[in-house]
């Protein structure tokens, strides 16, 4: 990753081959998990990465789907909420997965309802259970995404949450298939880029954070 991507990797873990475990909350089932102690890596790493100016907006992203980021994201999520307070985003109004993970009902309100001011935000931000996790589902699925984020609307929407928490991670599409996530990293201080190894070809994944780079994103490190 260091020398193909020229990025610093802020933790590796391991590929989970366990059916019955709940993928999204390992961090918080089953902490002594070596999985589990590679979210506290990259915690402290993303942590140690801005000292002076903390992240408060993170995009976790990778180039292609299956890679493991929409995992990353809910654990990285749940282990930030130990000590700050923490608001999950489902941004992937394409394909989207959180809520869905989370025992939210399909086209419940959320980020497109947040933009769109449609619901309030009270009605779009959901306490996820057993945890001090909050978390923001997709919401309706809007004909096109890519205008939503685009709009002044979607900027004063993560102005709203990131003045409710201390941190936001948002979730988005990979950067090979849209081009949301680069439209969302914008509007963030720090990007997460998740590689599967022996899996993803490395032309695809630095191609994926070129196309990041050029619109200024700020890639923190790698998750592989």
């Amino acid at each position: 990753v260091e020398s193909k991507l020229g990025l610093p990797v802020l933790a590796s873990l391991p590929i989970i081959t366990e059916r019955k475990i709940k993928y999204e909350r390992i961090f918080e089932q089953n902490p002594q998990a070596v999985f589990s102690e590679g979210i506290r890596t990259a915690r402290t790493g993303i942590l140690l990465s801005s000292i002076d100016e903390p992240h408060h907006t993170l995009v976790i992203t990778s180039s292609i789907p299956g890679e493991g980021k929409t995992t990353f994201a809910t654990n990285l999520a749940l282990a930030f909420a130990q000590t700050k307070r923490v608001v999950l985003v489902d941004g992937d109004m394409r394909r989207p997965s959180i809520g869905k993970l989370f025992g939210r009902e399909p086209n419940s309100p959320g980020l497109s309802s947040l933009v769109a001011a449609s619901t309030p935000a009270s009605e779009c931000i959901f306490k996820v259970d057993g945890s001090e996790l909050h978390m923001v589902p997709s919401g309706p699925i809007p004909p096109n995404p890519l205008e939503l984020m685009l709009s002044k609307r979607f900027e004063e929407a993560l102005h709203k949450l990131r003045e409710m928490f201390e941190m936001v991670i948002i979730d988005s599409p990979p950067v090979q298939l849209v081009s949301d996530s680069m439209v969302i990293a914008r509007h963030c201080t720090g990007v997460v880029f998740v590689v599967k190894a022996d899996d993803t070809p490395y032309q695809v994944a630095r191609n994926a954070v070129k196309r990041l780079r050029q619109t200024q994103a700020n890639i923190i490190g790698v998750a592989l």
